[in-house]
């Protein structure tokens, strides 16, 4: 969606995420939920890939944001300075 946010189609990307939002809301209100919960294997496979996705978007916003904490250090010893603020963090 970046590239595409790009172009400056921001009405059109606005519309898209609007109308996907509906439709998702809708479908779970109108017994979705009721239909997976009936079904061992679509329970299963959504959890697994509710799992499989949280996990991947996790590591790799962890991983966005100690890049972007490294953009950000200018002056003295970078690593040293990231190790710190890393460790405090955890």
């Amino acid at each position: 969606m970046k590239k595409w946010n790009i172009k400056n189609n921001v009405f059109t990307t606005a519309i898209t995420c609007t109308l996907i939002d509906i439709t998702l809301i809708s479908a779970g209100t109108l017994g979705l939920g009721n239909i997976i919960n009936g079904s061992k294997v679509l329970l299963l496979s959504s959890t697994i890939f509710g799992i499989l996705f949280l996990s991947y978007y996790g590591i790799f916003s962890i991983l966005k944001a100690i890049k972007g904490i490294e953009s950000l250090l200018v002056h003295g010893d970078s690593k040293a300075i990231l190790r710190k603020k890393l460790l405090l963090l955890f």
